[in-house]
């Protein structure tokens, strides 16, 4: 899965979410890459 900044422009809360869902997808083994100007957003979730 590919995801283009999906932490730009949105609320903490689905900052949360997304988070939440990649690190299901994370669990699942599935690869995931994400390309984001918000490090400490996509480096919680690595």
């Amino acid at each position: 899965i590919m995801l283009d900044e999906p932490f730009a422009g949105i609320d903490p809360i689905a900052v949360q979410d997304i988070q939440s869902i990649v690190a299901k997808l994370k669990y699942k083994n599935i690869g995931i890459l994400i390309t984001d100007h918000n490090v400490d957003e996509t480096l919680s979730i690595t």
